[in-house]
């Protein structure tokens, strides 16, 4: 996930479980065409795989596409206006990066079977790299989004960018399911064996100290929030984590920015707007 804080407006116009990946670890059905967006129900987009804060917005990466989701009313808008299998996505202060497999329109962003990294360009999405060769499936950047990391489908090594993901270097072997920058430069994944932190843009990861086994993780100025191997919902603080819920189900994505915590289980869209203390349904 990205470093999570509340980013600039979406431009004007542009109206996933456990430590396994399953359900779209494959290209799978490509997303249906059309250029109406779902009724309100997570259940249209088939699969989530990723939740960021954007602006006024919350974003969903999901098997249809990425869909901007009102915080009022619930209302799902696709984003870029292509739907597509977006498996990874991070969000920095200059826009919105993505990965996945290429929907019904195959084109030169959208190349099969993987389309790289690619970034939202105004309304449209832009090819950055890697086209036709990766498909990220744990991905985040910096909030500047010079730093970014994700880790390819079928493959353990981090693979780290230092340029906005232009060009790539290989970093450590690790069987990660989620990972975060944090604002002091910081790498973070959670693993199989606990949590694990790397300072040296993920060339090296060392264990977090006292961490719980976390499965899903997201980052803000105050710290981290995610979920464990159990499905609490918790956060790091200074009196070490303290648990926010339970998540009903097995959790797909977090994400968390001012005080706003977004969760994806078998309820929907789940929200909470006030760091925890209470939540609500947004998307059934």
């Amino acid at each position: 996930m990205a470093a999570s804080r509340r980013r600039s407006a979406i431009a004007a116009g542009v109206a996933v479980a456990a430590l396994g990946l399953a359900g779209c670890a494959d290209a799978g059905a490509a997303p249906t065409p059309s250029s109406a967006p779902p009724e309100a129900s997570l259940a249209a987009l088939e699969h989530v795989h990723e939740v960021a804060f954007y602006g006024e917005d919350l974003l969903i990466a999901s098997h249809q596409g990425v869909y901007a989701v009102d915080l009022e009313s619930g209302a799902l808008d696709l984003v870029g206006g292509t739907r597509f299998d977006a498996m990874g996505m991070a969000v920095t202060d200059a826009g919105v990066l993505a990965s996945g497999h290429p929907g019904a329109q195959v084109d030169d962003v959208f190349v099969a079977p993987n389309v790289g990294l690619i970034g939202l360009d105004g309304e449209e999405w832009a090819s950055i790299s890697l086209s036709g060769e990766v498909d990220f499936h744990a991905l985040t950047a910096s909030a500047d989004g010079a730093a970014v990391a994700g880790i390819p489908s079928g493959e353990t090594a981090v693979l780290a960018s230092g340029d906005g993901g232009a060009t790539w270097q290989r970093g450590a072997q690790l069987e990660a399911r989620d990972l975060v920058f944090t604002d002091d430069g910081g790498l973070v994944a959670t693993t199989a064996d606990g949590l694990m932190r790397s300072t040296d843009g993920g060339a090296t990861f060392a264990a977090v100290e006292d961490a719980p086994l976390l499965v899903l993780i997201a980052a803000d100025a105050d710290g981290f929030v995610g979920v464990d191997a159990e499905g609490a919902v918790v956060r790091s603080g200074t009196d070490g984590w303290q648990t926010l819920g339970a998540t009903e189900g097995a959790a797909a994505a977090i994400a968390v920015a001012d005080g706003m915590l977004a969760l994806v289980d078998d309820r929907g869209l789940v929200i909470s707007r006030d760091d925890g203390d209470s939540w609500e349904v947004l998307v059934p």
